[in-house]
Parts: structure tokens; C-alpha cells; sequence
């Protein structure tokens, strides 16, 4: 699936913007090219986003920064720019033990 999108990571402060370029220095992909300013979502919000590898946001997830940042993806290159919800985690058997709705 990633091969198909595009993702942008939205820092919520400095400290997470400086995360964003950690990792994409880590990767190779670094540099103000990949900074995006006034990217409009579907919902007609502006968001000042970096564009990033599918596995930068891995990478953030993994390391629990995840709440630092909005996530964004369009598909293809003049898709609609969509907020990206990340699925809760169901621990295993809770649903057949009546914790979480089916």
C-alpha cells in the first residue's frame, strides 16, 4: 500500500519537527525539499507537513512519538489529502471476552 501514497508527518512543535529531520537524515532523504508549507487537506485545513518515506512514520510509530504528529497521505500525486487514523490495537481474545465490541 505504500508504494502507491504519498505520507507527510504534520510536527506539532519544534522538538517533533527536529525528530522529523533526525530520521530523515537517518534515511538518506534529508534536505528542505521534502518541507511542504500550506498542504491542504480534504477537510480544507492547512497543515505545514514533511514528506516522508512510508518507513519514517514507521520508525516515529515505533518509537512512541507518534502523538507529536498529525499523519497524512494522498494517493498518487493528485489524490486527496486525507488525515491518516491509525487502528487501535485489540489485545488478543478481547473481543470474545466482551471488551470490545465486534
Amino acid at each position: 500500500m505504500s508504494q502507491d501514497y504519498h505520507w507527510f508527518l504534520a510536527p506539532h512543535d519544534d522538538g517533533a519537527n527536529n525528530i522529523v529531520v533526525r530520521y530523515l537524515n537517518d534515511c538518506g532523504e534529508g534536505g528542505d525539499e521534502n518541507k511542504i508549507i500550506g498542504l491542504q487537506d480534504s477537510e480544507g485545513e492547512s497543515h505545514d507537513v514533511w514528506q516522508v518515506p512510508h518507513r519514517v512514520i514507521t520508525m516515529i510509530r515505533n518509537s512512541g512519538h507518534l502523538p507529536r504528529f498529525t499523519v497524512l497521505n494522498r494517493r498518487g500525486n493528485h489524490g486527496q489529502v486525507r488525515v491518516w487514523q491509525f487502528e487501535k490495537k485489540t489485545a488478543p481474545g478481547a473481543v470474545n471476552r466482551g471488551l470490545v465490541r465486534a
